[in-house]
């Protein structure tokens, strides 16, 4: 699956968007710059979110892997943002991310297989880290923090995230595709992924205040073997 929005409007048969109210959904925002791109934004509300996924349809026993190029327009406070990107399986509300807490990690809206790269603003780590957690016994809630990573204003930056069976790994990548940071989960069975799970590659994005976050997306990739190995 990849997908360099080229088009006049997104393909709903591969992705999926969601919005809090007075949030805009993405759209394609111009097909006049090389490879065009989507953009969204949140509202002036606090904790606005907007979201867009791919089909619930890749598992890391197949070695499935998401990339995503983006920039945002705000990265800090009063405005403040909070973001993630990676798979998950399916949530309970696709206008709030997977983890609900970064510190003491934990998972929201009934999420239990994910791999992702969060960052919030509003806790005390304001900086990226790793997520995962898996639904078999024992595989706990687990993260590593991404250095002092954050976006950078008005700068395209490059998430991937790889899973290879029960272990999952990710990378950063700045604005010339230079690996910044990278973490790798799954050397025991606490930090795994259920890897037999159906996941989906999704974005989301909040605003940490009382002011719009534009976020721009140049591309997005999702991939898998088409058998386990």
């Amino acid at each position: 699956l990849f997908d360099d929005f080229l088009k006049d409007t997104i393909n709903l048969d591969a992705w999926v968007l969601a919005k809090d109210a007075n949030a805009t959904d993405f759209v394609a925002a111009s097909t006049a710059v090389s490879g065009g791109t989507i953009a969204g934004a949140t509202s002036t509300t606090d904790d606005s979110y907007h979201s867009i996924k791919g089909p619930n349809m890749f598992l890391g026993d197949n070695e499935c892997g998401m990339e995503i190029r983006f920039q945002v327009d705000v990265v800090t406070t009063p405005n403040g943002l909070t973001w993630e990107a990676g798979f998950c399986d399916p949530k309970t509300d696709d206008t709030l991310p997977a983890i609900a807490d970064v510190d003491t990690p934990s998972v929201n809206t009934g999420a239990a297989d994910l791999a992702v790269i969060h960052q919030d603003t509003d806790q005390t780590l304001t900086t990226m880290a790793f997520v995962t957690d898996g639904s078999t016994t024992n595989m706990n809630t687990t993260k590593t923090d991404l250095g002092t990573r954050t976006m950078t204003f008005n700068e395209f930056a490059t998430v991937r995230v790889q899973g290879y069976g029960d272990q999952f790994a990710c990378g950063f990548y700045g604005l010339n595709g230079e690996l910044l940071e990278s973490a790798s989960h799954g050397g025991a069975t606490a930090s795994m992924v259920e890897g037999g799970v159906l996941m989906a590659p999704q974005f989301i994005i909040g605003d940490r205040g009382a002011a719009s976050i534009i976020a721009t997306i140049d591309c997005i990739a999702a991939w898998g073997d088409r058998y386990a190995r």
